[in-house]
């Protein structure tokens, strides 16, 4: 029994695997989420062994200071606290700055961008409502690449995510529903 698809239910945007253009955005989307995860785990990383080796710089200096300890116990601990803060400086310097906390920052803010230009791809509304949208996507994928240095990816050594496949949204309303129940 044939049943003719009614013009109202059917989707108003292709399926999604067989949009090239929205595979290509996904694809760089997830490649920025992973590279954004990458230097947010580096920064915490740097975070935890500095606080440790701030805490022994901290600890190993007051039995240092210590007058009751024999003097090779003193000379041991304030070396050992030295060591772990001249270390920590170093983490701080090379590990903890600006430039490291942007990378973080630029990465994630490229993943979100491509996110929601996705979203508003697949949920058809302005600037992707006519028949140029893929033209658009387009664009706006070119956007983010000019903003945000590719380098960061080469420093994040990372490669494009493929298990993970777009969102099945084929309207606003799919938007929607498929938004709410990831905010639940």
């Amino acid at each position: 029994n044939d049943v003719a698809t009614d013009a109202s239910t059917a989707p108003s945007t292709p399926e999604p695997r067989a949009d090239r253009q929205l595979m290509l955005v996904w694809r760089s989307q997830r490649q920025w989420s992973l590279a954004a995860d990458n230097a947010r785990a580096s920064l915490d990383r740097f975070r935890r062994w500095n606080l440790a080796l701030l805490i022994v710089g901290a600890l190993a200096g007051a039995f240092a200071a210590q007058t009751w300890l024999n003097a090779g116990v003193v000379t041991v601990f304030a070396s050992i606290a030295a060591v772990a803060l001249a270390v920590a400086g170093v983490i701080q310097a090379n590990g903890l700055n600006a430039n490291q906390t942007t990378r973080w920052t630029q990465a994630r803010g490229a993943s979100e961008t491509l996110k929601a230009e996705i979203y508003r791809y697949l949920a058809g509304v302005a600037p992707y409502a006519g028949d140029d949208r893929a033209k658009t996507l387009s664009a706006q994928l070119a956007t983010v690449q000019t903003r945000v240095p590719a380098s960061l990816l080469v420093a994040q050594q990372t490669k494009s995510d493929d298990r993970k496949s777009p969102p099945q949204i084929h309207g606003f309303q799919d938007y929607v529903t498929a938004r709410a129940e990831q905010q639940a």
